[in-house]
């Protein structure tokens, strides 16, 4: 049985580690388990480790790290006779400067599809397709970083 109150029976601790990629997706998911308000559960993700919730048996806790999984979040569990000393942490916002490196990374990924193309031309086509594949990756890496960022 899941509480979410200090419990002297309680044996295990479950703290939340790493909210995951899309920490939005699992502040709900926070507010279901725990029983507590959205705005506690947003705070959760600011700390880390976190407390979420404390269990009577191992299996319950497990169930809740399990879950936490499925949002591509990292939780541990922890025996609750030894807690983590939670931390505060400042909230993450990408830097203008990340944002504009991203863009410039973009380019100059464009800038080498177009020089494996002029070395295609020139019948280097190993080179030229090197090339491509490089500038592809190069591109497609960083664009699908400024999505993220977004």
């Amino acid at each position: 049985m899941q509480q979410t109150g200090v419990e002297p029976e309680a044996q295990f601790a479950v703290y939340l580690v790493d909210p995951g990629p899309q920490p939005a997706r699992i502040v709900p998911f926070l507010e279901e388990v725990t029983g507590r308000p959205l705005e506690e559960c947003a705070e959760l993700l600011q700390r880390s480790p976190a407390l979420v919730s404390l269990f009577h048996t191992r299996v319950s806790a497990e169930d809740l790290v399990a879950r936490c999984r499925e949002f591509e979040a990292i939780a541990i569990i922890r025996p609750a006779s030894e807690p983590v000393d939670e931390v505060e942490a400042e909230p993450f916002a990408p830097a203008p400067v990340q944002r504009a490196l991203h863009v410039v990374l973009v380019l100059l990924g464009a800038a080498q599809l177009y020089v494996g193309v002029q070395w295609i031309r020139e019948q280097r086509l190993l080179t030229g397709i090197a090339g491509l594949i490089f500038g592809a990756l190069v591109m497609g890496y960083f664009l699908i970083q400024l999505r993220r960022s977004a």
